[in-house]
């Protein structure tokens, strides 16, 4: 290149030190130069007889044109801001963040430099991987630019950077966030790529047998290729898995024409038929049974039987056992299979008579009123389980208990006999023996069982009897009177009551004797048509209070006062032997 074309090309010459050469002025400013130069040179070095006559303006002029000249040269000699602005932008864009960051900073002043320095720095750190630093800056510099792109672009790439075979759901985020900015920079492939990337990892799972992994990887991606079809199509392989093969067989069917689908319909049926055999072989009749449960729901080949009459046989065993529980889980788990249902009855049946037999009445009723109107169990069975248990405790000598038992039994058998007679012999042995309120009470007890009511008249009479030969004259009107029309009661009250005058005009010699903590207290009456006509009182003890002269004044005051307790003795600060000496009285006067 000439040096005159390198003047009028326009671009500056930097050399390697990267400082501007002395020529780097612009074209126009040489040319202005060499005028200048040539004025000069025709003033300064014409001849002597030639010289013009300049006058003083003219130099003034010339001097001026000089200055001017020389500071145009020295801001030339100088790289703009401009310039520096425009090849920091540059170097940004070639991805040399560093350099440009610095050209930015020392032109900071100029424009919106040191916002592009801010920019840059933040981009640096994004791509180091500093998204915290960079992601900080893009939004303390808000709308600037593309920062809000960059800032969802970043926050994409940290996601992806989070991401790992096990911990795959950051790339289903980052791919969702670059759909948001699918235009700028290379977010579209980059959404492609962690998609894909998720998509081969699950297929690469399922092909583990790691279905529940790979269908939720299938559903995150949504409509992504067949994703959908395909987490479906791994759903009903992992429904096999969990030996729920017709809910497989459905799914397959479902998906009509993908892949091998319809294939897979009938297969996985085949497949669950051939597992629940091989288990039952190897002993395990539980897992086979859940199995061909399953297979039963849609009815394949004789998965029903298979899966519930091995129960059935069992409870039948267990039951001829007398393992009442286990036979009756047995055939509960043969369901609906022949008439399970009918021996799951049949077994607690026959559990309730054994329990009876063991004389565990509370269980054996239990089952029998659940049975509710199987056979005889609410009818007749529970009724003979309260007799037979009534009879066991007669023969404890629990005839309460026994008594409650057989009258809630009402006519059943001979309950009612059974629960009454105890009662009326009873009665019969209390009368006897002069138990006269025991006797009653017994007769009672009997209800209606043959004559107990007239008994219980029978009784009183009996005791009316006895109470008079006793001298117990009110005792015995009373007796006669509860006896109310039995025989002879009625003439009985009037022989009594004249018996009681007859006998009240003779002497009477009575005593009673109270021990109390001080002393012994003994009291002699001697009484003559109902009234005292003599009393005397005795007492003994080393603490005995009652001295001779006290002891003649209470009786004395008994016999005046026809009283038990005179106020002689009422008012006695002696309390505790007035007390004994009326209790004494008062046994006198019932005598």
């Amino acid at each position: 290149m000439t040096e005159l074309q390198q003047e009028n090309s326009g671009s500056p010459s930097v050399p390697d030190g990267g400082k501007p050469s002395m020529l780097c002025g612009a074209g126009n400013l040489l040319s202005f130069g060499e005028i200048l130069l040539s004025v000069m040179a025709l003033y300064l070095f014409a001849d002597k007889g030639e010289v013009l006559k300049v006058n003083s303006a003219f130099k003034r002029f010339i001097a001026i044109i000089t200055i001017l000249f020389l500071a145009l040269c020295m801001t030339a000699c100088q790289e703009s801001d401009e310039s520096k602005y425009s090849r920091a932008s540059k170097l940004l864009n070639e991805g040399k963040y560093d350099e440009a960051v610095k050209l930015f900073d020392e032109i900071s002043a100029y424009n919106d430099a040191s916002k592009m320095a801010m920019y840059g720095r933040a981009v640096a750190a994004a791509e180091n991987k500093d998204y915290i630093s960079a992601l900080q800056s893009f939004k303390a510099l808000g709308d600037y630019k593309d920062c809000p792109m960059m800032i969802t672009y970043y926050t994409a790439r940290q996601y992806e950077d989070q991401a790992s075979d096990v911990n795959w759901s950051p790339r289903i985020m980052a791919a969702e966030a670059y759909d948001t900015i699918v235009l700028f920079l290379d977010s579209k492939d980059r959404a492609e790529n962690n998609r894909k990337t998720v998509y081969d990892s699950a297929v690469h799972l399922a092909e583990l047998k790691q279905y529940s992994e790979s269908m939720a990887m299938l559903s995150a991606l949504r409509d992504y290729e067949d994703s959908a079809l395909l987490r479906r199509y791994y759903e009903a392989f992992n429904l096999e898995q969990e030996d729920k093969f017709t809910e497989a067989s459905h799914a397959f069917a479902a998906m009509e024409d993908y892949r091998d689908s319809k294939e897979q319909a009938s297969e996985v049926l085949k497949r669950g038929y051939q597992e629940a055999d091989g288990q039952e072989r190897l002993g395990k009749q539980e897992e086979a049974y859940q199995i061909f449960m399953n297979l039963a729901e849609c009815e394949y080949e004789d998965s029903f039987e298979r899966a519930n009459k091995p129960y059935y046989d069992l409870g039948m065993s267990l039951r001829a056992e007398k393992k009442w529980p286990d036979a009756i889980a047995a055939f509960e788990h043969a369901g609906t299979y022949s008439d399970a249902e009918t021996q799951v009855k049949e077994t607690k049946y026959m559990q309730a008579f054994d329990k009876r037999e063991q004389h565990n009445w509370d269980a054996a009723i239990e089952i029998f009123t659940a049975l509710g109107d199987y056979k005889d169990s609410t009818t007749v069975q529970i009724n003979e389980t309260n007799y037979q248990r009534a009879d066991a405790l007669e023969k404890e000598g629990k005839q309460e208990e026994a008594y409650k038992l057989f009258t809630s039994l009402g006519r059943y058998r001979d309950a009612f006999v059974r629960a009454n007679k105890p009662y009326y012999d009873l009665g019969v042995a209390k009368r006897e023996a002069g138990e006269w309120d025991a006797a009653v009470a017994a007769f009672e007890h009997a209800g209606l069982y043959e004559d107990a009511k007239e008994q219980i008249k029978a009784t009183r009479y009996a005791e009316g009897l006895s109470k008079r030969e006793s001298h117990d004259w009110k005792g015995a009107i009373d007796a006669f009177t509860l006896a109310e029309n039995y025989s002879d009661a009625i003439d009985q009250i009037s022989a009594t009551e004249l018996e009681r005058k007859n006998w009240d005009m003779e002497d009477q010699e009575l005593s009673a004797t109270k021990e109390n903590a001080f002393s012994i207290i003994t009291v002699k009456v001697t009484m003559r048509d109902g009234e005292i006509i003599k009393c005397s009182i005795e007492s003994e003890g080393d603490q005995d209070l009652l001295t001779d002269e006290i002891k003649s004044e209470w009786a004395n005051a008994i016999v005046s006062s026809n009283s038990s307790m005179p106020d002689v003795i009422t008012s006695s600060t002696l309390k505790y032997s007035a007390e004994s000496v009326r209790e004494a009285m008062a046994d006198i006067l019932n005598q």
